[in-house]
């Protein structure tokens, strides 16, 4: 054997580093697809979810003003005397004392505290 068939060059094999370089760069580029592909449709979901949640707010924000502009209404003073006339036969007394609460009335035993009306 000669020397140079001793150093003879290697057989080079199939997947050699020519074609490695733009097989991972093909792959690079389906996988960054994939990917920007699955942002995207999550993206939509989460504005479609938000587009419905501010519906929501909006209609449950009319449907409290409505509320309270109802209990405003019933819980007029004058509505509550009324009804409180018409109902239940209520009268205001003409004349009352207001007895402060340090004042104790006689109690006789059995009986209910007596109330001073003039």
């Amino acid at each position: 054997m000669s020397r140079r068939q001793e150093h003879a060059p290697a057989a080079r094999s199939p997947v050699s580093r020519g074609t490695l370089l733009p097989l991972f760069l093909a792959l690079a580029c389906v996988g960054s697809g994939v990917t920007v592909v699955q942002i995207k449709h999550g993206s939509r979901n989460f504005t479609t979810r938000l587009d419905t949640l501010r519906r929501q707010r909006d209609h449950l924000q009319v449907e409290w003003a409505q509320l309270r502009l109802e209990q405003a209404t019933l819980d007029r003073h004058g509505r509550v005397q009324q009804l409180a006339e018409k109902q239940f036969d209520m009268v205001e007394p003409k004349d009352y004392v207001i007895v402060p609460e340090r004042a104790t009335l006689p109690v006789t035993p059995g009986k209910a505290p007596a109330v001073v009306l003039q």
